[in-house]
């Protein structure tokens, strides 16, 4: 039987959910994802051990008895998805601090999407198809439809999670959705776009 096509790509970050909702930050975090349907989780962070006092919820294990309470699947595709040191560790760019810069954005693609620098796949390019089902294995959740990529930052475009979720959407042909923490709205921002790739 041929594993069902997501509705979407969901994004979403931990930092700014305690700045915009203080005390209620856990419980917007995961009202944020139930509100919006998801039903399979996938961490993309290098290391998961959440040093930020803030934020205790998305620490490792509390974060995954949460979902599991919720019904929702997790995954860690830390071999798959998420950032090397070397990556992780490049500086900013000084014009753009809030941006991922484009020497992180070229050597992510390359490095772990296997995208060059002309936009072509690579031989070891990154396969969504692949990456879902290895998602849905590991959480269990064979059916999954609404995945979310999971890191820190508070807005996508400063994250790889956003370039991730890009050529996910792109292969699947479907459209990345990203959940933001915001004050200006009663619970948080979703935002519709198409605004990753334009990053590259």
């Amino acid at each position: 039987m041929r594993a069902k096509k997501p509705v979407a790509i969901f994004t979403m970050g931990v930092f700014g959910f305690a700045s915009e909702f203080g005390d209620a930050a856990e419980a917007a975090f995961f009202q944020a994802l139930t509100d919006n349907k998801i039903d399979l989780f996938i961490d993309t962070r290098l290391r998961r051990g959440f040093m930020y006092g803030a934020y205790p919820y998305a620490s490792k294990t509390r974060l995954i008895e949460k979902l599991a309470e919720l019904g929702i699947g997790y995954a860690h595709l830390k071999d798959e998805l998420a950032p090397t040191r070397e990556i992780k560790d490049l500086p900013s760019d000084p014009d753009a601090p809030h941006k991922l810069s484009r020497e992180y954005i070229r050597r992510y693609n390359r490095e772990i999407l296997g995208i060059d620098s002309d936009g072509q796949p690579s031989e070891s390019a990154l396969k969504s198809d692949i990456i879902l089902a290895r998602a849905r294995e590991l959480a269990q959740r064979p059916d999954a439809i609404r995945p979310l990529l999971f890191c820190v930052e508070a807005e996508p475009q400063a994250c790889h999670r956003s370039l991730a979720a890009s050529e996910l959407a792109r292969q699947l042909t479907v459209e990345v959705i990203d959940l933001v923490a915001s004050s200006a709205t009663s619970r948080w921002r979703t935002d519709y776009s198409d605004r990753h790739a334009k990053q590259n």
